[in-house]
């Protein structure tokens, strides 16, 4: 007689290129079926699209096909998954948090189907906004929990510090496919003078992707690229930006107060850019490789950032990082002086300095890029395979 084995299921708001990758790892090391499911087919903050990185990943259940996550009330989702659950009947429920109440609806859910629920959570004290009345209400929230996976250290401490006890946590959560990344990016720097004639690439320069929103505190970025050039450093490096959001015209008005020449290559054309800021505009994640292979180092400014997978991305291709205090990956992913260095995202000094040292230092890029490749290889995909086995058994266990 076939023992027919509870599946596990696994759920985040919208499956993006890093969600595949996980959840492809995840099923490579389990005999359990591993279901993949989504709120929605679509959100409001993210404009990903099919990437090569769902290849091998199991075909997700979206709750809903209409609106996008951010729409999506507690109830809705309840009545959603509610229907689900009761005819999959999960044994595990890896649930996107405590918050908003769309997640929160996951988890009662699943505890309502007999599962055990594993939270999955990047928040760490750096992005707490919350009184004491907040830390009571996400303490109690917290015992809906079996166990947690979070991101590092400082997720660890925090969440440590609302209750839930330290056993009972597991780290890894943030991780994104390391091969596929080094990879595209050796393809990329071995073809580097045609991959710089089809994207209009400049021969050097440092590095930022992501959204262009307040948090990324990219004006800071600027104003310390003003500094380092003013100076004399870093001569012949170009700043280039990739991504859009609602900061992207103040931050080309930044570059006008600077008089820093700055120009805008979303769009595709012709020849080689002369301009000292350089806005490439968002990009779908199988052309990133591209961007940071060819990057002399890469910034992270952000005022407080939950994780940063961006660092994990470009250390994964190689490259020094330059990552803000605040953000949740610095003390995990950063080892000072050795692959990068951490600043104060309030000081325009500090970072132009640490610019200007790795600019005009090769032999310490390269040290540096070969060190980051070492340690991101601890925080792949398969550790976050490892990490979250460990918390479904000690969630089961419970």
């Amino acid at each position: 007689m076939t023992v027919q084995l509870r599946p596990w299921i696994i759920v985040w708001d919208h499956f993006g290129p890093y969600h595949y990758a996980r959840v492809t790892a995840l099923m490579k090391k389990m005999a359990v079926p591993i279901i993949p499911v989504q709120v929605a087919r679509h959100t409001m903050t993210y404009n990903w699209e099919g990437s090569t990185l769902q290849e091998g990943c199991a075909e997700v259940i979206a709750l809903q096909d209409d609106l996008p996550a951010e729409k999506l009330g507690f109830l809705k989702v309840l009545r959603c998954a509610s229907r689900l659950f009761r005819e999959l009947k999960p044994a595990v429920v890896f649930c996107p948090s405590y918050w908003p109440p769309r997640s929160l609806a996951i988890v009662f859910v699943a505890r309502l189907a007999g599962a055990r629920t594993v939270m999955m959570n990047e928040s760490h004290a750096g992005t707490e906004r919350s009184g004491a009345i907040g830390r009571h209400v996400k303490s109690a929230l917290l015992k809906l929990f079996n166990a947690a996976l979070l991101g590092g250290a400082p997720h660890r401490r925090y969440f440590a510090s609302l209750g839930m006890a330290k056993e009972r946590i597991f780290t890894g959560y943030d991780a994104v496919d390391n091969d596929y990344f080094q990879q595209a990016a050796n393809e990329a720097r071995a073809d580097a003078t045609k991959v710089r004639r089809e994207l209009r690439l400049p021969e050097r320069y440092i590095l930022n992707l992501g959204r262009m929103v307040s948090k990324k505190n990219l004006s800071l970025l600027i104003k310390a690229y003003f500094t380092m050039r003013k100076r004399g450093c870093g001569v012949g490096a170009k700043l280039v930006l990739v991504g859009s959001g609602e900061e992207e015209t103040g931050l080309k008005r930044l570059c006008d107060v600077l008089q820093l020449a700055w120009q805008d290559l979303s769009d595709s054309g012709e020849g080689l850019p002369s301009a000292d800021v350089l806005f490439y505009g968002f990009r779908q994640i199988d052309q990133n490789p591209v961007f940071y292979a060819l990057a002399d180092c890469f910034v992270l400014p952000s005022l407080y950032e939950e994780w940063g997978l961006v660092v994990n991305e470009a250390m994964a291709c190689g490259l020094p990082v330059l990552v803000s205090q605040t953000a949740g990956c610095a003390e995990d992913l950063v080892l000072e002086g050795q692959n990068g260095y951490t600043f104060s995202p309030e000081s325009e000094e500090d970072l132009a300095q640490r610019l200007g040292e790795i600019c005009d230092n090769g032999k310490l890029r390269r040290r540096m890029g070969t060190e980051s490749l070492n340690i991101i290889e601890k925080w792949g995909c398969e550790n976050f395979a490892e990490n979250a086995i460990r918390a479904a058994e000690k969630a089961l266990s419970t």
